[in-house]
């Protein structure tokens, strides 16, 4: 395993290891053994892709974690509640097993936390197994025997109720925004806009890495987390998080109005548009949030209008966030009701 960023050119063990694991996850390269050339930056992007991840070709931090995470298989290994946090799609099938079934697991998103430790209990008390928050062979049994449910998420109806009932007032809000320091000028404009519509704003413009802004913004009172960044491919977007069955309801009602917002002022370019993502920000953040990417990283032409045009465009985001609150365009109904399994004599 590695903790190093690898990339086109590298070669060696890391590299070996790194294909091997894109293999097993159906990315194989037709690269010699241990050289990083164009096949394995190919199959790192598909993986990427495939992840709802940065999309680079570049084998980070993120990337290896992912990769880490897709050989987990339920059952494999005990699940259970402790630090640090157990993460892997082992986990992220156990949720979404549960959540069908009917016992809040909360968000779907691979992170055995508090809310997945209180549904499985929930399911082991129901399902006549012994309630010691360990998902080992007798769990996995219950579970099995009872197959892969068809039915909506619980989580998702908690979270839409929730919705149903929030306040919908943006005034005394607090919302954590992150800027890419290269967007510095854009972020201040969006927190101009925002503290004058009576919103607290806590602020960072100066790139602080994911890790230190998720605890960051979890440990503060903000109930908005936005993130503003350039893009890994052409075109302005705004993501929320989604896996794949699952999407965070008030991220998804947030990026639809920014979205809308943004596509009004920048019709001289493509629409923007919204992106179910499983970015590091959005699946830590414990907040509705959003990554806004108003322009590609390589796009000089888009760049340009962002420069031109900050004053409207940071307007139209604040407006966007003020929208997502106070006048959401998303149906809060639910087609398929979740029914929880009877409790077994």
């Amino acid at each position: 395993m590695t903790s190093g960023v690898l990339r086109a050119g590298a070669r060696g063990e890391p590299v070996r290891d790194l294909q091997m694991r894109l293999a097993s996850a159906g990315f194989a390269s037709k690269d010699p053994s241990g050289l990083y050339a164009e096949g394995t930056e190919n199959s790192v992007r598909q993986f990427q892709e495939s992840r709802r991840i940065r999309v680079d070709g570049i084998c980070g931090p993120q990337t290896w974690a992912s990769l880490v995470e897709s050989g987990r298989v339920l059952g494999d290994r005990l699940l259970s509640q402790h630090r640090p946090l157990l993460r892997g799609d082992d986990v992220l099938l156990l949720q979404r097993r549960l959540n069908a079934l009917g016992f809040d697991a909360g968000r779907e998103d691979g992170i055995f936390g508090p809310d997945t430790a209180a549904g499985l209990l929930d399911f082991q008390r129901n399902a006549g197994v012994a309630p010691d928050g360990v998902v080992g062979p007798s769990t996995i049994e219950s579970l099995d025997r009872l197959g892969e449910q068809a039915g909506a998420s619980v989580a998702a109806v908690r979270e839409r109720e929730a919705l149903r009932q929030a306040t919908r007032e943006l005034t005394g809000q607090v919302v954590f925004l992150a800027t890419a320091p290269e967007l510095s000028l854009l972020g201040g404009v969006i927190e101009r806009h925002l503290v004058n519509m009576g919103v607290s704003v806590v602020a960072d413009h100066n790139g602080t890495d994911d890790r230190t802004l998720i605890e960051e913004a979890n440990r503060s009172e903000a109930s908005i987390f936005i993130s503003i960044s350039l893009g890994d491919r052409p075109g302005s977007r705004v993501c929320y998080f989604e896996s794949e069955r699952y999407r965070s309801e008030a991220g998804y009602r947030m990026a639809s109005a920014v979205s809308t917002e943004l596509s009004s002022v920048l019709d001289d370019l493509d629409a923007t548009s919204t992106s179910g993502r499983m970015l590091r920000v959005l699946r830590e953040t414990k907040m509705a949030a959003v990554v806004i990417q108003p322009a590609g990283e390589n796009d000089a032409a888009e760049t340009s209008v962002l420069v031109r045009r900050v004053e409207e465009i940071g307007l139209a985001i604040a407006a966007g966030v003020k929208r997502g609150i106070e006048k959401p365009d998303l149906d809060l109904t639910l087609e398929n009701p979740v029914v929880k399994i009877p409790r077994e004599s």
